[in-house]
């Protein structure tokens, strides 16, 4: 008896564990958010977000042997009680030239204060939700086909969050 995997949809998750002398400034990143939100257009390059993708393309690339190119970076800031609306980060209608996945990375994230809920179809079973918690220094990375959502801030400190995509090769 053979088995073929058709299809497989993985979320990867963790926390960013770097070898010492090599650190992400989170108060860094965190003005960034702050900046970016304030006049949305390119996200500030800076030495912790470059740390931080370097990180994940060499872990991925090392894992799971996918080459990882970040398309875009924004960040997100979520007041006590606020949530997202649904997203999907592919373009339905080219779905050719949209990305692979997206990355969630909680910069500022008060535990246990929000989840990411990401929606999927198991076959024959619709509608499924799968849900995991986000904080500081943690990630979430899931298929940029999926539908998902952050749930209501339930600190009483604002939560920072950066979203990446890449395309995978």
């Amino acid at each position: 008896m053979n088995k073929e995997i058709l299809s497989e949809t993985a979320v990867y998750s963790g926390e960013i564990k770097l070898p010492e002398g090599v650190e992400i400034n989170s108060e860094t990143l965190r003005a960034d958010v702050l900046s970016y939100t304030s006049e949305p257009n390119n996200f500030p390059f800076s030495r912790s977000v470059d740390i931080l993708n370097t990180y994940i393309r060499d872990f991925f690339m090392l894992k799971h042997r996918r080459f990882l190119i970040k398309k875009d970076t924004v960040g997100s800031i979520y007041k006590p009680n606020e949530q997202s609306l649904p997203v999907i980060e592919v373009d339905p209608m080219d779905l050719r030239n949209s990305v692979d996945y997206v990355l969630l990375y909680g910069v500022k994230v008060d535990k246990n204060s929000c989840n990411v809920v990401i929606e999927y179809d198991d076959n024959k079973f619709k509608n499924k939700f799968f849900e995991t918690g986000l904080n500081t220094n943690h990630f979430v990375m899931f298929p940029a086909h999926l539908v998902y959502r952050i749930t209501p801030n339930l600190s009483s400190q604002q939560n920072y969050i950066l979203t990446f995509t890449y395309e995978s090769k």
